[in-house]
């Protein structure tokens, strides 16, 4: 898929310019580290889907098929680099780092491709933290003022949060994930517009299901479901893209 091969690249250019604008720390221009603990910019912290062994162990087809989907839908763990404040003895920009509002602003320039401003602004309310990145130049090849890459908020309890990211190209919506953790379920919703879309529950018991979705160009319609237990044993369903069922069985 296009948007796929979009995030992909969008991730290795990102990720470099988060994790490696670090070169030396005597050109910092960042203040020295604080102990105060208040004065630290809050971690987005959203909790990576884990697989249960009993699942990932099955060779039935249909079951790898779940795992396979669980993984998809758990690539968002990535764009947590995205939303990470530059290490206060490493950040080599303009930041305002104690806050709230957190804002960190540094140059990328990775070819002519790739030559833009990043602005990290961290905030918070009496519930929630959020994040906002935004760039300003070329990124990826397309011309950008102040674009909205990424939005992310997330619940100060770790109940639930949301993280979007957007398309250049398109200004829409590229990729949106949300996540709500009540009495130790954990439920994931991972949506690219138009393409997939996909749900995932995981117990505290291991047990669990999956639920994925494919656009047939008016409309997501269902085309797999699998439920499993604590021990791994499971069931799932598949439909054709019109919505008329073509399969059922179970793994044990």
């Amino acid at each position: 898929m296009k948007r796929i091969a979009y995030l992909l690249i969008a991730t290795l250019v990102v990720t470099f310019a988060l994790m490696g604008c670090s070169k030396d720390e005597s050109t910092t221009t960042a203040p020295p580290p604080s102990n105060n603990e208040e004065e630290q910019a809050p971690a987005f912290s959203a909790q990576p889907l884990d697989v249960p062994d009993s699942l990932a162990n099955e060779t039935d087809p249909h079951a790898q098929m779940a795992v396979g989907y669980i993984n998809m839908a758990n690539a968002f763990v990535n764009y947590m680099n995205f939303v990470t404040p530059p290490s206060k003895t490493s950040f080599e920009g303009v930041g305002t780092l104690s806050g709230p509002p957190w804002i960190y602003t540094w140059p990328v320039n990775i070819g002519p491709d790739n030559n833009y401003m990043v602005t990290l602004t961290i905030d918070e309310d009496n519930d929630y933290y959020t994040w906002t990145v935004e760039l300003d130049g070329v990124f990826d090849g397309y011309s950008v003022t102040n674009f909205t890459l990424i939005e992310a908020s997330q619940a100060k309890d770790g109940t639930s949060g949301e993280l979007t990211v957007y398309d250049p190209e398109s200004l829409g919506i590229a990729l949106s994930v949300s996540w709500v953790l009540q009495n130790g379920t954990y439920t994931v919703t991972y949506l690219m517009p138009e393409e997939v879309r996909i749900v995932v529950t995981l117990n505290p018991d291991e047990s669990g299901s999956v639920e994925a979705y494919e656009w047939n160009g008016s409309a997501f319609v269902k085309v797999f479901e699998a439920q499993w237990t604590a021990t791994g044993a499971g069931e799932w369903w598949t439909w054709n893209i019109d919505g008329t069922p073509s399969g059922h069985g179970t793994w044990s």
